[in-house]
Protein backbone atom coordinates (compact mmCIF):
# COMPACT_ATOMS: atom_id res chain seq x y z
CA UNK A 1 0.00 0.00 0.00
CA UNK A 2 2.97 2.30 0.42
CA UNK A 3 3.68 4.51 3.38
CA UNK A 4 0.89 6.72 4.55
CA UNK A 5 1.71 10.38 4.93
CA UNK A 6 -0.19 10.15 8.21
CA UNK A 7 1.75 8.04 10.73
CA UNK A 8 0.34 6.73 14.01
CA UNK A 9 0.49 3.51 15.99
CA UNK A 10 -2.87 3.37 17.67
CA UNK A 11 -4.11 0.27 19.43
CA UNK A 12 -7.69 -0.99 19.40
CA UNK A 13 -10.02 1.45 21.12
CA UNK A 14 -7.46 4.27 21.37
CA UNK A 15 -8.35 7.58 19.74
CA UNK A 16 -6.16 8.27 16.72
CA UNK A 17 -5.24 11.57 15.12
CA UNK A 18 -8.31 11.05 12.99
CA UNK A 19 -10.67 10.74 15.93
CA UNK A 20 -12.09 7.52 17.29
CA UNK A 21 -14.57 6.18 14.75
CA UNK A 22 -16.20 3.97 17.36
CA UNK A 23 -19.46 5.64 18.38
CA UNK A 24 -20.74 3.13 20.93
CA UNK A 25 -20.05 -0.48 21.75
CA UNK A 26 -23.28 -1.33 19.94
CA UNK A 27 -22.22 0.46 16.77
CA UNK A 28 -18.96 -1.50 16.40
CA UNK A 29 -18.70 0.37 13.16
CA UNK A 30 -15.16 1.46 12.43
CA UNK A 31 -12.65 1.36 15.26
CA UNK A 32 -9.10 2.69 15.04
CA UNK A 33 -9.72 3.61 11.40
CA UNK A 34 -6.45 4.40 9.61
CA UNK A 35 -7.09 6.95 6.90
CA UNK A 36 -4.25 8.29 4.82
CA UNK A 37 -3.04 9.32 1.40
CA UNK A 38 -0.77 6.37 0.70
CA UNK A 39 0.27 7.20 -2.84
CA UNK A 40 -0.19 9.77 -5.57
CA UNK A 41 -0.73 9.02 -9.20
CA UNK A 42 -0.51 11.73 -11.86
CA UNK A 43 -2.09 11.45 -15.25
CA UNK A 44 -3.90 13.25 -18.04
CA UNK A 45 -7.63 12.78 -17.97
CA UNK A 46 -10.01 13.64 -20.77
CA UNK A 47 -11.69 16.49 -18.93
CA UNK A 48 -12.79 18.72 -21.79
CA UNK A 49 -13.61 22.13 -20.37
CA UNK A 50 -16.98 23.49 -21.44
CA UNK A 51 -15.61 27.05 -21.41
CA UNK A 52 -12.19 26.72 -23.07
CA UNK A 53 -12.38 23.43 -24.94
CA UNK A 54 -8.96 22.57 -23.48
CA UNK A 55 -7.94 19.45 -21.62
CA UNK A 56 -7.11 19.94 -17.97
CA UNK A 57 -4.49 18.22 -15.84
CA UNK A 58 -5.78 15.97 -13.12
CA UNK A 59 -4.08 14.06 -10.37
CA UNK A 60 -5.58 11.00 -8.69
CA UNK A 61 -5.19 10.75 -4.92
CA UNK A 62 -5.36 7.18 -3.71
CA UNK A 63 -6.96 7.19 -0.29
CA UNK A 64 -6.31 4.02 1.68
CA UNK A 65 -8.81 3.27 4.43
CA UNK A 66 -8.03 0.47 6.84
CA UNK A 67 -10.82 -0.51 9.21
CA UNK A 68 -11.30 -2.92 12.04
CA UNK A 69 -14.59 -4.66 11.36
CA UNK A 70 -16.35 -5.48 8.08
CA UNK A 71 -17.80 -2.66 6.02
CA UNK A 72 -20.40 -2.50 3.27
CA UNK A 73 -19.13 0.64 1.56
CA UNK A 74 -16.48 3.31 1.91
CA UNK A 75 -16.75 6.53 -0.08
CA UNK A 76 -14.93 9.84 -0.40
CA UNK A 77 -16.77 13.08 -1.14
CA UNK A 78 -14.94 15.88 -2.93
CA UNK A 79 -16.20 18.92 -4.82
CA UNK A 80 -19.77 17.62 -5.06
CA UNK A 81 -18.78 14.17 -6.33
CA UNK A 82 -18.77 10.87 -4.49
CA UNK A 83 -16.02 8.34 -5.22
CA UNK A 84 -16.58 4.72 -4.23
CA UNK A 85 -13.83 2.60 -2.74
CA UNK A 86 -12.71 -0.78 -4.00
CA UNK A 87 -11.48 -3.53 -1.66
CA UNK A 88 -7.77 -4.18 -2.05
CA UNK A 89 -8.38 -7.82 -1.17
CA UNK A 90 -11.53 -9.89 -1.48
CA UNK A 91 -13.55 -9.11 1.69
CA UNK A 92 -14.21 -12.81 2.20
CA UNK A 93 -10.50 -13.49 2.63
CA UNK A 94 -10.14 -10.56 4.99
CA UNK A 95 -12.74 -11.76 7.47
CA UNK A 96 -10.21 -13.95 9.26
CA UNK A 97 -8.04 -11.03 10.33
CA UNK A 98 -11.07 -8.73 10.67
CA UNK A 99 -9.08 -5.97 8.96
CA UNK A 100 -10.58 -4.42 5.84
CA UNK A 101 -8.63 -2.29 3.39
CA UNK A 102 -10.32 -0.12 0.79
CA UNK A 103 -8.71 2.19 -1.77
CA UNK A 104 -10.47 5.19 -3.29
CA UNK A 105 -9.15 7.16 -6.25
CA UNK A 106 -10.19 10.81 -6.00
CA UNK A 107 -9.54 12.98 -9.04
CA UNK A 108 -8.48 16.57 -8.24
CA UNK A 109 -6.97 19.39 -10.33
CA UNK A 110 -3.21 19.92 -10.45
CA UNK A 111 -2.74 23.46 -9.06
CA UNK A 112 -0.40 26.15 -10.30
CA UNK A 113 1.39 25.95 -6.96
CA UNK A 114 -0.58 24.13 -4.28
CA UNK A 115 -4.15 23.76 -3.10
CA UNK A 116 -5.83 22.40 -0.01
CA UNK A 117 -8.02 19.38 -0.60
CA UNK A 118 -10.74 18.45 1.87
CA UNK A 119 -12.21 14.97 1.65
CA UNK A 120 -15.19 13.55 3.50
CA UNK A 121 -14.64 9.86 4.19
CA UNK A 122 -17.83 7.91 4.93
CA UNK A 123 -17.91 4.22 5.89
CA UNK A 124 -20.98 2.05 6.35
CA UNK A 125 -20.53 -0.97 8.59
CA UNK A 126 -22.30 -4.25 7.91
CA UNK A 127 -24.66 -3.58 10.78
CA UNK A 128 -25.80 -0.42 8.99
CA UNK A 129 -24.06 2.09 11.26
CA UNK A 130 -22.49 5.02 9.44
CA UNK A 131 -19.39 6.87 10.51
CA UNK A 132 -17.55 9.72 8.85
CA UNK A 133 -14.43 11.82 9.15
CA UNK A 134 -12.92 14.70 7.23
CA UNK A 135 -9.28 14.75 6.13
CA UNK A 136 -7.35 17.61 4.59
CA UNK A 137 -4.19 17.47 2.46
CA UNK A 138 -2.24 19.85 0.25
CA UNK A 139 -1.46 18.94 -3.36
CA UNK A 140 1.38 20.79 -5.07
CA UNK A 141 2.22 21.44 -8.71
CA UNK A 142 4.40 18.37 -9.08
CA UNK A 143 1.51 16.11 -8.14
CA UNK A 144 2.64 15.14 -4.65
CA UNK A 145 0.67 15.49 -1.44
CA UNK A 146 1.59 16.41 2.08
CA UNK A 147 -0.46 16.35 5.23
CA UNK A 148 -2.09 19.64 6.08
CA UNK A 149 -4.28 18.65 8.98
CA UNK A 150 -6.74 16.03 10.06
CA UNK A 151 -10.13 16.83 11.48
CA UNK A 152 -9.99 16.78 15.24
CA UNK A 153 -12.10 14.34 17.17
CA UNK A 154 -15.74 15.35 17.13
CA UNK A 155 -16.44 17.47 20.16
CA UNK A 156 -19.08 16.54 22.69
CA UNK A 157 -22.51 17.57 21.37
CA UNK A 158 -23.93 17.50 24.89
CA UNK A 159 -22.14 20.63 26.06
CA UNK A 160 -22.23 24.25 25.01
CA UNK A 161 -24.02 25.76 22.04
CA UNK A 162 -24.38 23.72 18.90
CA UNK A 163 -22.93 25.07 15.65
CA UNK A 164 -24.49 24.90 12.20
CA UNK A 165 -21.94 22.20 11.37
CA UNK A 166 -22.94 20.23 14.48
CA UNK A 167 -26.62 20.36 13.54
CA UNK A 168 -25.93 19.38 9.93
CA UNK A 169 -23.97 16.39 11.25
CA UNK A 170 -26.85 15.38 13.55
CA UNK A 171 -29.49 15.62 10.82
CA UNK A 172 -27.30 13.87 8.24
CA UNK A 173 -26.52 10.99 10.59
CA UNK A 174 -30.17 10.64 11.61
CA UNK A 175 -31.37 10.47 8.02
CA UNK A 176 -28.64 8.02 7.04
CA UNK A 177 -29.34 5.70 9.96
CA UNK A 178 -33.13 6.06 9.67
CA UNK A 179 -34.12 3.53 7.01
CA UNK A 180 -37.34 2.27 5.46
CA UNK A 181 -37.82 -1.03 3.60
CA UNK A 182 -38.38 -0.75 -0.15
CA UNK A 183 -38.71 -3.30 -2.95
CA UNK A 184 -35.93 -3.31 -5.50
CA UNK A 185 -34.79 -5.37 -8.49
CA UNK A 186 -31.00 -5.80 -8.45
CA UNK A 187 -29.31 -5.25 -11.81
CA UNK A 188 -26.80 -7.51 -13.53
CA UNK A 189 -23.38 -6.43 -14.83
CA UNK A 190 -25.04 -4.98 -17.95
CA UNK A 191 -27.36 -2.85 -15.80
CA UNK A 192 -30.36 -4.99 -16.73
CA UNK A 193 -32.84 -6.75 -14.47
CA UNK A 194 -31.99 -9.98 -12.70
CA UNK A 195 -34.39 -12.92 -12.41
CA UNK A 196 -35.01 -16.09 -10.43
CA UNK A 197 -35.04 -19.51 -12.11
CA UNK A 198 -36.80 -22.76 -11.12
CA UNK A 199 -33.99 -23.66 -8.73
CA UNK A 200 -34.28 -20.35 -6.93
CA UNK A 201 -30.99 -19.08 -8.35
CA UNK A 202 -30.41 -15.50 -9.43
CA UNK A 203 -29.81 -15.24 -13.18
CA UNK A 204 -29.05 -12.22 -15.42
CA UNK A 205 -31.02 -10.88 -18.38
CA UNK A 206 -30.24 -12.14 -21.87
CA UNK A 207 -27.57 -10.45 -23.97
CA UNK A 208 -30.39 -8.33 -25.42
CA UNK A 209 -31.47 -7.27 -21.95
CA UNK A 210 -34.68 -9.28 -22.06
CA UNK A 211 -36.16 -11.88 -19.72
CA UNK A 212 -34.42 -15.26 -20.10
CA UNK A 213 -36.71 -18.23 -20.91
CA UNK A 214 -35.72 -20.13 -17.75
CA UNK A 215 -36.79 -17.25 -15.50
CA UNK A 216 -39.88 -17.79 -13.36
CA UNK A 217 -40.02 -14.30 -11.88
CA UNK A 218 -38.04 -11.11 -11.49
CA UNK A 219 -35.55 -10.97 -8.62
CA UNK A 220 -37.46 -8.69 -6.29
CA UNK A 221 -35.73 -8.06 -2.98
CA UNK A 222 -36.45 -5.85 0.00
CA UNK A 223 -33.68 -3.46 1.02
CA UNK A 224 -33.48 -0.72 3.63
CA UNK A 225 -33.26 2.71 2.05
CA UNK A 226 -31.98 5.61 4.18
CA UNK A 227 -34.27 8.61 4.45
CA UNK A 228 -31.21 10.58 3.33
CA UNK A 229 -31.51 8.95 -0.14
CA UNK A 230 -35.27 9.26 -0.55
CA UNK A 231 -36.45 11.59 -3.30
CA UNK A 232 -38.27 14.85 -2.60
CA UNK A 233 -40.85 16.54 -4.81
CA UNK A 234 -38.07 18.01 -6.94
CA UNK A 235 -36.79 14.46 -7.70
CA UNK A 236 -33.59 15.15 -5.76
CA UNK A 237 -32.52 13.29 -2.63
CA UNK A 238 -33.60 14.80 0.66
CA UNK A 239 -29.96 14.53 1.80
CA UNK A 240 -29.43 17.11 4.57
CA UNK A 241 -31.93 19.69 3.29
CA UNK A 242 -34.25 21.25 5.87
CA UNK A 243 -38.02 21.75 5.76
CA UNK A 244 -38.32 21.32 2.00
CA UNK A 245 -42.04 20.40 2.00
CA UNK A 246 -43.87 23.57 0.99
CA UNK A 247 -47.50 22.53 1.45
CA UNK A 248 -49.74 25.54 0.83
CA UNK A 249 -46.76 27.81 1.54
CA UNK A 250 -47.18 27.08 5.24
CA UNK A 251 -43.78 25.51 5.91
CA UNK A 252 -40.63 27.38 7.02
CA UNK A 253 -39.74 30.17 4.60
CA UNK A 254 -36.95 29.33 2.14
CA UNK A 255 -34.68 32.06 3.48
CA UNK A 256 -34.90 30.60 6.98
CA UNK A 257 -34.64 26.90 6.09
CA UNK A 258 -30.90 26.70 6.70
CA UNK A 259 -28.68 25.35 9.44
CA UNK A 260 -27.44 28.71 10.69
CA UNK A 261 -30.94 30.04 11.36
CA UNK A 262 -32.12 26.70 12.74
CA UNK A 263 -29.23 26.19 15.15
CA UNK A 264 -29.40 29.79 16.40
CA UNK A 265 -33.02 29.29 17.41
CA UNK A 266 -32.36 25.85 18.90
CA UNK A 267 -29.50 27.20 21.02
CA UNK A 268 -31.75 30.04 22.16
CA UNK A 269 -34.59 27.80 23.32
CA UNK A 270 -32.19 25.24 24.84
CA UNK A 271 -30.98 28.03 27.10
CA UNK A 272 -34.37 29.68 27.64
CA UNK A 273 -36.26 26.51 28.52
CA UNK A 274 -33.38 24.69 30.27
CA UNK A 275 -33.02 21.95 27.66
CA UNK A 276 -29.41 21.94 28.70
CA UNK A 277 -28.25 18.38 29.40
CA UNK A 278 -27.34 15.54 27.10
CA UNK A 279 -30.52 13.58 27.81
CA UNK A 280 -32.74 16.64 27.48
CA UNK A 281 -31.26 17.51 24.08
CA UNK A 282 -31.47 13.93 22.84
CA UNK A 283 -35.10 13.51 23.90
CA UNK A 284 -36.12 16.92 22.55
CA UNK A 285 -34.50 16.38 19.15
CA UNK A 286 -35.88 12.84 18.86
CA UNK A 287 -39.42 14.11 19.43
CA UNK A 288 -38.93 17.10 17.10
CA UNK A 289 -37.55 14.83 14.36
CA UNK A 290 -40.63 12.64 14.71
CA UNK A 291 -43.14 15.49 14.86
CA UNK A 292 -41.72 17.34 11.83
CA UNK A 293 -41.54 14.30 9.55
CA UNK A 294 -37.75 14.11 9.93
CA UNK A 295 -37.16 17.89 9.89
CA UNK A 296 -38.96 18.20 6.56
CA UNK A 297 -42.19 19.96 7.51
CA UNK A 298 -43.43 22.32 10.20
CA UNK A 299 -47.04 22.13 9.02
CA UNK A 300 -49.21 19.03 9.40
CA UNK A 301 -51.22 19.59 6.19
CA UNK A 302 -54.15 17.23 6.79
CA UNK A 303 -57.92 17.51 6.50
CA UNK A 304 -60.76 16.54 8.83
CA UNK A 305 -58.44 16.63 11.81
CA UNK A 306 -61.01 16.69 14.57
CA UNK A 307 -58.91 19.27 16.42
CA UNK A 308 -60.63 21.74 18.71
CA UNK A 309 -61.53 24.79 16.61
CA UNK A 310 -61.29 23.00 13.25
CA UNK A 311 -58.61 22.22 10.68
CA UNK A 312 -56.95 25.62 10.95
CA UNK A 313 -55.64 24.65 14.37
CA UNK A 314 -53.71 21.62 13.18
CA UNK A 315 -50.06 20.89 13.91
CA UNK A 316 -47.38 23.56 13.51
CA UNK A 317 -43.77 24.02 14.59
CA UNK A 318 -41.21 21.54 15.89
CA UNK A 319 -43.73 20.18 18.38
CA UNK A 320 -46.78 20.43 16.09
CA UNK A 321 -48.94 22.56 18.39
CA UNK A 322 -52.60 21.60 17.91
CA UNK A 323 -56.08 22.71 19.11
CA UNK A 324 -57.27 26.30 19.41
CA UNK A 325 -56.79 26.38 23.20
CA UNK A 326 -53.05 25.63 22.88
CA UNK A 327 -52.65 28.38 20.29
CA UNK A 328 -54.55 30.77 22.59
CA UNK A 329 -52.37 29.77 25.54
CA UNK A 330 -49.15 30.36 23.60
CA UNK A 331 -50.47 33.69 22.31
CA UNK A 332 -51.09 34.83 25.88
CA UNK A 333 -47.59 33.69 26.86
CA UNK A 334 -46.05 35.67 24.00
CA UNK A 335 -48.10 38.81 24.65
CA UNK A 336 -48.35 38.67 28.43
CA UNK A 337 -48.70 42.03 30.06
CA UNK A 338 -49.80 42.80 33.62
CA UNK A 339 -52.23 45.39 32.32
CA UNK A 340 -53.82 43.11 29.73
CA UNK A 341 -56.48 40.55 30.39
CA UNK A 342 -55.40 36.94 30.25
CA UNK A 343 -57.54 35.55 27.44
CA UNK A 344 -56.61 31.96 28.15
CA UNK A 345 -57.60 32.28 31.81
CA UNK A 346 -60.90 33.85 30.82
CA UNK A 347 -61.57 30.91 28.53
CA UNK A 348 -60.60 28.31 31.13
CA UNK A 349 -62.65 29.99 33.90
CA UNK A 350 -65.79 30.45 31.84
CA UNK A 351 -65.97 27.56 29.38
CA UNK A 352 -68.96 25.22 29.57
CA UNK A 353 -66.76 22.21 30.13
CA UNK A 354 -63.66 20.34 29.04
CA UNK A 355 -65.13 19.55 25.62
CA UNK A 356 -65.83 23.17 24.67
CA UNK A 357 -63.26 24.59 22.25
CA UNK A 358 -62.24 28.25 22.19
CA UNK A 359 -64.13 28.62 18.91
CA UNK A 360 -67.32 27.17 20.45
CA UNK A 361 -66.78 29.24 23.58
CA UNK A 362 -66.61 32.46 21.55
CA UNK A 363 -69.73 31.51 19.61
CA UNK A 364 -71.65 30.75 22.80
CA UNK A 365 -70.57 33.98 24.53
CA UNK A 366 -70.81 36.14 21.39
CA UNK A 367 -67.16 37.10 21.85
CA UNK A 368 -67.91 38.65 25.24
CA UNK A 369 -64.54 37.58 26.63
CA UNK A 370 -62.36 37.27 23.53
CA UNK A 371 -63.04 39.70 20.70
CA UNK A 372 -62.91 38.89 16.99
CA UNK A 373 -59.86 41.14 16.66
CA UNK A 374 -58.07 39.29 19.45
CA UNK A 375 -58.78 35.93 17.81
CA UNK A 376 -57.43 37.30 14.55
CA UNK A 377 -54.19 38.09 16.39
CA UNK A 378 -54.14 34.55 17.77
CA UNK A 379 -54.56 33.12 14.26
CA UNK A 380 -51.85 35.38 12.87
CA UNK A 381 -49.40 34.10 15.46
CA UNK A 382 -50.50 30.52 14.78
CA UNK A 383 -49.48 30.90 11.12
CA UNK A 384 -46.06 32.18 12.13
CA UNK A 385 -45.38 28.99 14.12
CA UNK A 386 -45.14 27.03 10.87
CA UNK A 387 -43.54 29.69 8.65
CA UNK A 388 -41.00 31.37 10.95
CA UNK A 389 -38.07 29.56 12.54
CA UNK A 390 -38.23 31.70 15.68
CA UNK A 391 -41.79 30.71 16.54
CA UNK A 392 -41.46 27.13 15.24
CA UNK A 393 -38.71 26.53 17.79
CA UNK A 394 -39.97 28.77 20.58
CA UNK A 395 -43.47 27.27 20.64
CA UNK A 396 -41.89 23.81 20.93
CA UNK A 397 -39.65 24.91 23.82
CA UNK A 398 -42.59 26.57 25.55
CA UNK A 399 -44.73 23.46 25.20
CA UNK A 400 -41.88 21.30 26.49
CA UNK A 401 -41.50 23.60 29.50
CA UNK A 402 -45.13 24.03 30.55
CA UNK A 403 -45.67 20.26 30.42
CA UNK A 404 -42.62 19.57 32.59
CA UNK A 405 -41.03 17.21 30.06
CA UNK A 406 -37.49 17.84 31.32
CA UNK A 407 -38.37 15.74 34.34
CA UNK A 408 -39.10 12.74 32.15
CA UNK A 409 -35.99 13.33 30.04
CA UNK A 410 -33.84 13.48 33.18
CA UNK A 411 -35.15 10.02 34.10
CA UNK A 412 -34.42 8.83 30.54
CA UNK A 413 -38.08 7.86 30.30
CA UNK A 414 -38.83 7.62 26.60
CA UNK A 415 -42.39 6.44 27.27
CA UNK A 416 -43.07 9.35 29.60
CA UNK A 417 -41.51 11.91 27.24
CA UNK A 418 -43.45 10.55 24.25
CA UNK A 419 -46.71 10.46 26.18
CA UNK A 420 -46.37 14.08 27.32
CA UNK A 421 -45.52 15.23 23.78
CA UNK A 422 -48.22 13.22 22.02
CA UNK A 423 -50.84 13.18 24.80
CA UNK A 424 -49.97 15.93 27.32
CA UNK A 425 -52.75 15.04 29.75
CA UNK A 426 -51.18 11.60 30.19
CA UNK A 427 -49.99 10.67 33.65
CA UNK A 428 -46.80 8.77 34.32
CA UNK A 429 -47.77 5.76 32.29
CA UNK A 430 -45.70 2.59 32.10
CA UNK A 431 -46.61 1.38 28.61
CA UNK A 432 -46.51 2.94 25.15
CA UNK A 433 -50.17 2.16 24.50
CA UNK A 434 -51.96 5.06 22.85
CA UNK A 435 -48.80 6.98 21.88
CA UNK A 436 -48.81 7.71 18.14
CA UNK A 437 -45.64 6.59 16.38
CA UNK A 438 -43.97 5.41 19.57
CA UNK A 439 -41.72 2.86 17.87
CA UNK A 440 -40.25 5.56 15.65
CA UNK A 441 -39.86 7.99 18.54
CA UNK A 442 -37.93 5.33 20.44
CA UNK A 443 -35.81 4.52 17.39
CA UNK A 444 -34.84 8.17 16.88
CA UNK A 445 -34.00 8.52 20.57
CA UNK A 446 -31.73 5.45 20.38
CA UNK A 447 -30.04 6.71 17.21
CA UNK A 448 -29.40 10.11 18.77
CA UNK A 449 -27.73 8.45 21.73
CA UNK A 450 -25.29 6.92 19.26
CA UNK A 451 -24.83 10.16 17.31
CA UNK A 452 -24.24 12.16 20.51
CA UNK A 453 -21.84 9.45 21.75
CA UNK A 454 -23.90 9.61 24.92
CA UNK A 455 -22.05 7.03 27.00
CA UNK A 456 -18.72 8.82 26.55
CA UNK A 457 -19.99 12.38 26.47
CA UNK A 458 -22.75 12.64 29.07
Amino acid sequence: MGNSIFEFDDKFGVTSDFGDWLQTKEAIAITDARVGVSSIRQGMYNANSEKTGQYENRVALTITVSTTGPVQTVTADYDGLTYSGKPVVDPMTQSVSNTFIVEIDVVVPIPFQKIGIQLGIVATAQNGKIVSRTIETEVNRSGTATSKQVSEKQRCLCKGNLSAKDLDYIVTQLRQLDTNPISKIPLDVRKNRTYIDNDGKVIPSTDRGTRPPEAVRVNLVVVNQPVYDEKAEDKKAFADRLFMFKAKGLNIKNEEANYTTFVNQLDRIFSKYKIDTCLRRIHFLAQAYSETNKFRSTYENVQNTGYFGGDFYQGRGLKQITHDYNYLNYFCYQTQDAEKKNLFKLYMDNRAGFEESVTAFNARTSNQYISLEEMQDVDELASKISTGMYYACDAAGWYWHINGINEYADNDDIIGVSAKVNAPSAKKQKTSEGINGFDNRKKYYELLKIIFDYENCK
